[in-house]
């Protein structure tokens, strides 16, 4: 019966429940003042005279004051401390207003008021001052008693109804938060009320708090976890340490890991403090998070140096470093950003998103071909342009593999274009992304990137000797695989995931370096910065940490979804992980230095080191070699060419 009325009710539109809210205020402020009557004159009987005027004035007096307050305007089941601070000041002012009418016509109190002298002794006040006051301080009282119970009880029974603690929803999903600090119990208090989920009990490292109840919530230690998700059927364990740093979170995340639970943290404790916080805000573990990198704050000097009040290019500028670079640049104080970019959609898409934040520098979108010299002339005359950043290439190496021509020319006469343009029109500095694959390649994407590092270091050792003191600045940023990049293996695993799988992976043993896109820009920047020899280029390389195998990241992406994976279809399990055999191109391993002639910088995740290249005009003629069979589609010479080029380029076929 309860449950059918609180539906009814719940059912009502907007203006009909505002009014069962005024009928039940009316009839509880009645309720107040006669029950303050009884016990002002300590006597069971109906008042009359001036004081039954005051019932008369009551709903005429209060509901006006409650809706000023906006008492009919909040949602009772969402009402929070605000809310129940609105009913304190309302039913204070209306109690107020009230006592002065009832003194103005001169309410009278019949009998007279009890009170207890400090001896014990009992004496009457037939003061009637004294006595109507008293009973505006008992009405007052009952008044704030039984509106604001009344809010409370309506909203108690509500979500209990709702989430199934009086009714029988079981839709609900059961999880432990980890943390029973100060945010773990906002994120529990935050959690009462929600539909989705059920928190059962909290996980601490504190043995102080082990074994205790936090609002009617047991703290476990860690080891119980097991234990945990099997009597409560847990589905999801959420992180609530905001001081974790990322080696500490990433610790938790692999003890989690091994239980067939979904993980997530919380946001910020300031947004679960002040209420903010929505369960949809809740962040599910990326598989970055498990990683372990510790995060190096940035070197201000290096960060703003080439880019502060300065006019920048990004070539390639909608591609995933291309953009995560104009993302980071733009909160660095650009004097402009020019993004250069053959894709439409893309530059569409990062253009939007720049513009969206009302930046107060322009932003200016160009659709064009690297290979463009004279466009990137006019471009960098017109614009005035102090640093380049060149992140146009083409990557995927199986698509490379079968588009040999294409990508040589966007890899490698792109990279000549821009260079060229970059020397005439003497800008200060060039900083060309480069990648792993470009160590040792076996594949033609690999190749390409090394002969762009070629040609840069080549053209920085011939125009340092022509123009010395006003040369270019030539830098080679060398990293591994990007988290979430175009081509990464990331979103394919995520999309095979949510598919119910498999997931294909191209061999067992393959091992590759990873960073976000964010800390690989960040570092991009401050490398353009290092100072150092200019005279043949300055090749950096990353430092991406450890290796991981990807048959490793496969099974925690699976794990931190809340499911199981599995090696073949007739193993028990939710995710087939499926060994497909190796792309064209694509070896096992990937490296970032040959040799070890390598030093520290100024920056303790920049690495810069030297390596062999070969002379300008042997590079040329190669490459124009290299040219005529790409107009005659020849692309076994091609590959063979790039062999002169690259000698440790080693194709797998």
């Amino acid at each position: 019966m309860l449950k059918f009325l609180i539906n009814w009710i719940i059912d009502l539109s907007r203006l009909q429940k505002q009014f069962v809210m005024v009928l039940v205020d009316i009839f509880l402020l009645w309720a107040a003042i006669f029950f303050s009557h009884i016990l002002t004159q300590a006597a069971w009987f109906w008042p009359d005279g001036e004081f039954e005027k005051l019932i008369y004035i009551s709903p005429f007096l209060s509901i006006p004051i409650f809706y000023f307050f906006g008492m009919y305007q909040s949602i009772v089941r969402h009402m929070g401390i605000k809310a129940f601070m609105h009913i304190f000041y309302s039913v204070s002012l209306y109690m107020l207003l009230l006592a002065l009418i009832g003194y103005y016509i001169k309410v009278e109190i019949s009998s007279s008021v009890q009170i207890f002298h400090e001896n014990g002794a009992i004496y009457k006040v037939n003061d009637h001052f004294v006595s109507f006051l008293v009973f505006c301080i008992i009405n007052w009282l009952i008044s704030i008693l039984l509106i604001g119970s009344s809010r409370l009880a309506a909203r108690e029974i509500y979500w209990n109804i709702q989430v199934g603690v009086l009714g029988t929803s079981n839709s609900r999903k059961n999880i432990l938060v980890y943390g029973a600090g100060h945010a773990g119990i906002q994120l529990a208090t935050a959690l009462k009320f929600s539909y989705e989920l059920k928190v059962c009990a909290f996980i601490d490292d504190d043995h102080n708090i082990q074994g205790k109840y936090i609002y009617g919530l047991k703290v476990y230690k860690p080891s119980s976890l097991r234990e945990l998700i099997n009597s409560y059927k847990i589905n999801e364990v959420l992180i609530a340490i905001p001081s974790l740093n990322q080696i500490q979170e990433s610790l938790i995340i692999k003890n989690l890991s091994k239980f067939p639970v979904k993980v997530s943290t919380i946001p910020g404790i300031e947004e679960i403090a002040e209420g903010n916080f929505k369960i949809e805000d809740r962040k599910s573990i990326n598989i970055e998070d498990v990683l372990g990198r510790e995060k190096i704050p940035p070197i201000t000097k290096l960060l703003t140096q080439n880019i502060s009040k300065k006019n920048i290019l990004i070539t390639g500028g909608g591609g995933s470093i291309g953009a995560e670079l104009s993302r980071q640049i733009s909160n660095l104080n650009p004097k402009c950003i020019i993004l250069f970019e053959k894709n439409e959609y893309a530059l569409y898409e990062i253009e939007k998103e720049l513009k969206d934040h009302f930046f107060d520098f322009p932003i200016i979108s160009i659709l064009g071909d690297i290979c463009d010299k004279t466009k990137l002339l006019f471009i960098l005359k017109f614009y005035e342009v102090d640093t380049v950043f060149h992140a146009a290439a083409y990557k995927h190496v199986p698509m490379i593999e079968k588009n040999i021509s294409e990508g040589f020319k966007n890899n490698v006469l792109g990279t000549i274009s821009s260079v060229e343009a970059c020397i005439e029109m003497k800008i200060k500095n060039f900083v060309l992304i480069s990648t792993d694959k470009a160590v040792r390649p076996t594949n033609v994407m690999g190749a390409t990137k090394r002969v762009s590092e070629m040609i840069i270091q080549a053209y920085a050792e011939e125009n340092n000797k022509i123009n010395h003191k006003n040369s270019t600045k030539f830098s080679i940023v060398r990293f591994g695989n990007v988290l979430g990049s175009s081509g990464s293996v990331l979103p394919l695993f995520e999309n095979q995931i949510k598919k119910g799988g498999p997931i294909t992976l191209t061999h067992k043993n393959i091992t590759r370096y990873f960073m976000t896109t964010q800390e690989a820009a960040q570092l991009v920047i401050q490398a353009s910065a290092i100072e150092s020899d200019n005279s043949k280029g300055n090749l950096f390389v990353l430092d991406m940490g450890q290796p991981i195998k990807i048959i490793e990241l496969a099974k925690k992406m699976v794990e931190l979804s809340g499911l199981k994976w599995k090696m073949s279809k007739d193993e028990d399990g939710d995710i087939e992980i499926k060994i497909i055999g190796l792309r064209p191109g694509e070896k096992l391993y990937e490296e970032l230095i040959i040799g070890n002639q390598s030093q520290e910088t100024q920056h303790p995740k920049i690495i810069q080191i030297k390596e062999h290249f070969k002379p300008l005009n042997i590079l040329k003629r190669t490459i124009s070699e290299i040219n005529k069979n790409i107009n005659e589609k020849d692309e076994k010479k091609i590959k063979n060419l790039l062999k002169k080029l690259v000698e440790d380029f080693n194709p797998i076929e």
